[in-house]
């Protein structure tokens, strides 16, 4: 097979981008003509905050477009595009789902353009959408709805569920209120159950308990088994049923969409608990406590109530990992179990049971976290931190077995401490007494001396003779001199 180098191909991609740019900048000059004045008058394109509705507007949409229908049919007026639909709708009903879907496809397709110009075709190719109008909002085309809903169903009936997937996406995209959203969620409901191999209704377990209806015909299968291709990198050619990459990721994210896009709906709750069983099963309990948080908080009104405190519960446990880590899931766990023997007096005296033992187990738990600051600030020599948090200990498992420890620890720090006391005060009356020997010695000593005007003075060593030393002498020695000095 012959490959172009990759210079060629940055070059032939430099100049295909720089057609697209010449030709935005000569259109952009271009006045667009207002949306309300395409060539289409069936489309209704409103602001794209006008684009949400809830489940009462849905289904008002729903009954006026039934009722543009057959006041059409009854008139003999034509609506464009409707023949298309329902020829292809009669290729469905016979099972021909392949043509079916082709037949959608196209008139999808056709549709869109008699209400998109070059301009908004360009933009939708550059990825640039208008900020002021929405063409596909709610309010847009029906015939172009229904086409992208059907060629779904298509996909869907052939089993391509991947394909199905993202037209189903597309359709939400286009339309996200679209008039077919709670049949949208049951088929992503649907694919993800398949995916994920929750075929049936299971108990409190771990596992689902269906609420909407949604049941399986096949009883559930073990995980594996159902999903050989349970690695993300390793792709997928023999099944068309999967995606080729990452069948637990693309399931996850169909559940996902349903609790985005439909919160309201039946089956959003379900999407909720089904996503935090899955991630139990795979024991990614941090991820499964926070869709089971949410599920708690978001739908107090669901059956999944119970079981999302229970399970909950169990999960965030199970997230605890260790007394050298943070406490919050610990604490978050214990609340959670005292929580549920409040708010469920209908609990079996086994389940009661249960949850009394493992809220033991969480006790115990939290007091070998304490225990462990205990000893952590014995190793730092901090009896001040020692104290406290044997003083906790104590207080709150006042019968436990480290709370003993905790009484012999403070009784040998209030030893150590009675000990170190008396030294100290010995050592102040010892320097007590020592001060007063030298204080009365110091008073003696001042009785005894003169008392002095003036400080002492200190003369050299070597004392002058006075004045009248010194003549006395010279008169003595004078004679003897002269004496000599007459001998010689």
């Amino acid at each position: 097979m012959f490959h172009y180098p990759l210079s060629v191909m940055m070059h032939w991609i430099a100049i295909r981008m720089a057609i697209g740019a010449g030709v935005l900048l000569v259109f952009a000059g271009c006045a667009q003509m207002p949306l309300a004045q395409k060539k289409s008058s069936a489309v209704d394109v409103r602001l794209v905050q006008d684009s949400y509705q809830g489940p009462t507007e849905r289904a008002a949409s729903e009954r006026r477009w039934a009722i543009r229908k057959s006041s059409a049919a009854e008139g003999g007026q034509s609506i464009p595009g409707l023949d298309q639909y329902n020829a292809a709708e009669a290729l469905y009903d016979d099972g021909r789902f392949a043509e079916a879907e082709k037949a959608f496809a196209a008139l999808a397709k056709a549709r869109r353009n008699t209400y998109e110009d070059f301009n908004m075709r360009m933009e939708r190719w550059w990825g640039v959408r208008n900020k002021a109008y929405d063409t596909y909002s709610t309010f847009g085309d029906p015939i172009e709805e229904d086409a992208l809903f059907m060629k779904a169903e298509c996909q869907f009936a052939q089993q391509r569920y991947a394909a199905a997937q993202d037209a189903y996406g597309y359709l939400l995209t286009k339309y996200p209120s679209t008039r077919h959203l709670d049949k949208v969620s049951r088929r992503h409901f649907q694919i993800a159950q398949q995916w994920l191999g929750f075929d049936g209704e299971v108990a409190d377990n771990g596992e689902i308990r269906q609420v909407s209806g949604e049941n399986g015909a096949s009883p559930p299968k073990e995980f594996k088994d159902n999903d050989p291709f349970y690695v993300p990198v390793i792709p997928n050619f023999t099944d068309k049923t999967r995606p080729v990459f990452d069948t637990r990721g693309r399931a996850l994210q169909a559940l996902r969409s349903i609790w985005l896009h439909d919160p309201t709906g039946p089956l959003a709750d379900d999407a909720l608990m089904l996503s935090a069983s899955f991630h139990l099963r795979t024991q990614d309990f941090e991820e499964s406590a926070r869709l089971y948080k949410m599920l708690r908080e978001q739908y107090p009104d669901s059956p999944h109530f119970r079981d999302a405190f229970l399970l909950g519960s169990h999960v965030t446990l199970a997230s605890y990992q260790g007394s050298n880590y943070d406490d919050s899931s610990l604490g978050e766990a214990i609340e959670l179990k005292e929580s549920a023997l409040r708010i469920f007096p209908d609990l079996t005296e086994d389940e009661r049971n249960r949850l009394g033992s493992e809220l033991n187990l969480m006790h115990e738990a939290e007091i070998a976290r304490i225990w462990d600051r205990v000893e952590f600030f014995q190793a730092k020599n901090s009896p001040e931190s020692v104290a406290v948090y044997c003083k906790i200990l104590i207080n709150r498992f006042p019968d436990s077995e480290y709370a003993n420890r905790a009484r012999q620890i403070l009784q040998h720090q209030a030893g150590r401490q009675q000990y170190f006391m008396q030294a100290r005060q010995r050592a102040a009356e010892e320097a007590t007494a020592e001060a007063d020997i030298d204080s009365q010695s110091v008073e003696t000593d001042d009785q005894l001396a003169k008392p002095r005007l003036f400080p002492a003075l200190r003369w050299p060593s070597r004392v002058v003779p006075a004045p009248e030393q010194n003549l006395e002498e010279q008169t003595t020695v004078a004679p003897e001199s002269a004496g000599a000095a007459t001998l010689d």
